[in-house]
């Protein structure tokens, strides 16, 4: 679940906590894209849900490669503030603007802040780095910087909002992206969003629809993820969508954030060498 766009969810006076226990027990944990939430949010969040792990977004690497990175300790302002919350962060994903952006700079330089800084705190570090990219930017093969950032990263994360990709150029890009992170025998993670301003009212069904097309495809390997994100629309720190309940009366998934994730969390592996999370 995307951290943005779930400031409801973050309630201090769990108000809502009921209307998504079975995700705040079995969600796998959290894509830390921390836009528009503050650090209490983010720690209220934390301590809502059984699993706490979590996949950091950054959106830009070093202007070059004398520039530095961001330190690893301005993404650990939920945990400084409550010393007992233990976190495992499992990556930290890098999404910079254009596929051009790694030139000069490599992962191996990222590795040495984020994953064996021996001059910060160990729980501030990261087991991996991870890249992001929009699919199109796979509409040709990468090369140069680009091309190895996504050879030497630990796995790697793109955006298919709603039906993208059902079909078409994108669904190709995307295609390209996963065959090639799993020909390394690495993860991806599919950043599945609702991205319109009002959001679409079928995102539910475009999301299950994707999850079946990429199962039918056989393209989900262990450990393969899925992050549900829930854009903020302007001026609210609600998110765009309803984030609950996570079921209807009659014990379905509802169509809100919270009912994605719960429908997510109950689909079966597709076959032995394949699973979701």
């Amino acid at each position: 679940m995307g951290l943005t766009g779930s400031n409801f969810l973050a309630d201090s006076d769990g108000t809502v906590d009921e209307q998504w226990t079975y995700v705040r027990q079995n969600l796998d944990g959290i894509w830390g894209n921390n836009a528009n939430v503050t650090a209490e949010e983010e720690a209220s969040l934390w301590c809502k849900i059984a699993t706490r792990t979590l996949i950091t977004e950054w959106d830009a690497v070093p202007d070059g490669p004398d520039a530095g990175w961001v330190p690893v300790g301005i993404f650990s302002g939920a945990q400084a503030a409550h010393p007992d919350l233990v976190i495992n962060r499992e990556a930290i994903s890098f999404w910079p603007p254009s596929p051009s952006s790694w030139e000069g700079v490599t992962i191996a330089s990222a590795n040495a802040e984020y994953v064996t800084n021996t001059s910060v705190p160990a729980w501030e570090l990261y087991g991996s780095v991870y890249t992001g990219w929009q699919p199109q930017e796979f509409a040709t093969p990468l090369d140069g910087g680009a091309e190895q950032a996504f050879d030497q990263a630990g796995g790697t994360a793109f955006e298919c909002p709603l039906d993208a990709c059902l079909g078409g150029a994108i669904y190709q890009d995307a295609f390209n992206i996963i065959t090639a992170i799993h020909a390394q025998g690495k993860p991806f993670v599919w950043f599945a969003s609702n991205n319109t301003v009002p959001p679409r009212p079928d995102w539910p069904t475009a999301f299950k629809n994707t999850y079946n097309y990429f199962s039918m495809m056989g393209l989900w390997q262990p450990n393969d993820v899925v992050m549900i994100i829930n854009y903020d629309l302007p001026d609210s720190g609600t998110g765009g969508f309803p984030p609950v309940p996570e079921t209807l009366a009659d014990g379905g998934d509802a169509p809100t954030v919270t009912g994605m994730l719960y429908w997510a969390l109950h689909q079966a592996p597709i076959a032995a060498d394949a699973s979701d999370q």
